[in-house]
């Protein structure tokens, strides 16, 4: 069985790389010609805290299959992931840098030296529709959920998500979202014996929690 990262470079990378339509199965709602992002590494280090997205969000211009063919051509994934991030971390700007630089400060105020981002899926768009990721591309994804499920299942893992502010959050309107309930799946999170922190509270609702098990 192929671990998670040769999974990304051999079931993932070089397949996309090598064929324009690899992907075309995704490409209604994904952009297919650009790098997928499976995860990247922010901050090397022996104790490494990983973060779970969503997926990676709207493509940019160093991610199209032409301009990785050109200056990354004999690179393996991993290699351009990590020029990548150093690219990130130095050129981002908006929110996604503002995300990043807050995660390096969560991951060292937790007492982690490293950080990893891993995504829930691997292709970029410019919105994850998820109702409809679930009800159209879960099964396809299935080989790739199930290898990040394993790869995740020994380390320490934080998801920050949204949920509907309408009620207090509870472990009730958690398992309510379908979304939630699958990224729970992957890390391995029962809501119902998971421990719950009410974290803060707005206009009378608990509108933040802590959920926390088996060092997720």
């Amino acid at each position: 069985t192929m671990n998670f990262k040769e999974y990304c470079e051999k079931e993932i990378f070089l397949p996309w790389k090598n064929d324009s339509a690899f992907y075309s199965d995704f490409a209604e709602d994904f952009q297919m010609d650009y790098l997928p992002e499976p995860y990247y590494e922010v901050v090397a280090g022996q104790n490494k805290l990983f973060v779970l997205n969503n997926n990676p969000g709207i493509g940019l211009d160093i991610q199209l299959r032409e301009y990785i063919r050109k200056n990354y051509d004999r690179k393996s994934y991993e290699d351009i992931s990590k020029s990548l991030s150093a690219y990130y971390q130095k050129d981002l700007r908006g929110n996604a840098k503002f995300r990043l630089d807050k995660m390096k400060k969560i991951c060292a105020a937790l007492g982690f030296d490293g950080l990893e981002n891993v995504e829930t899926f691997f292709l970029h768009s410019s919105k994850m529709n998820k109702r409809k990721f679930l009800e159209k591309y879960k099964e396809k994804a299935l080989p790739y959920t199930d290898c990040l499920k394993e790869y995740l299942q020994d380390k320490t893992v934080l998801a920050i998500c949204a949920v509907a502010s309408k009620q207090s959050i509870s472990r009730e309107t958690l398992m309510a979202s379908d979304w939630l309930t699958f990224q729970a799946e992957i890390l391995g999170v029962d809501f119902s014996s998971a421990e719950l922190f009410p974290a803060k509270e707005k206009d009378g609702k608990i509108s933040c929690v802590f959920l926390i098990q088996n060092k997720k």
